[in-house]
C-alpha cells in the first residue's frame, strides 16, 4: 500500500509502481479529486478509481463518473461494514 500527500507524489509513486486501485478525496489543495482521477484514468486506465467526499454534491457525483470514470464514491466519514 502506498500514501501520498500531494497529487505530484501520487504521480511519481503511479509512475513508478503497478498500482491496481487509487483511492483520494474530492476536494484536495490544489486539484479536485475528479480533476486527478480523470488524468489517472488517461495515464493509468487500468486502475480502479475511487474517491472519497465529506461532501455529497450531485455535480461533483455526476462529473466524476462521467470525466474520471470512477467506479465508486464513499463518503466521509468511511465506516467499513462490519
Amino acid at each position: 500500500m502506498f500514501k501520498a500527500t500531494s497529487v505530484r507524489e501520487a504521480e511519481a509513486i503511479l509512475a513508478e509502481e503497478a498500482v491496481q486501485v487509487v483511492l483520494c478525496d474530492q476536494r484536495m489543495p490544489s486539484i479536485t479529486g475528479v480533476e486527478f482521477l480523470k488524468t489517472v484514468r488517461e495515464r493509468w486506465p487500468d486502475a480502479v478509481r475511487m474517491i472519497i467526499s465529506g461532501y455529497t454534491d450531485a455535480e461533483d457525483i455526476i462529473q466524476g463518473v462521467n470525466e474520471a470514470g470512477h467506479l465508486s464514491i464513499c463518503d466521509k466519514p468511511w465506516q467499513p461494514k462490519a
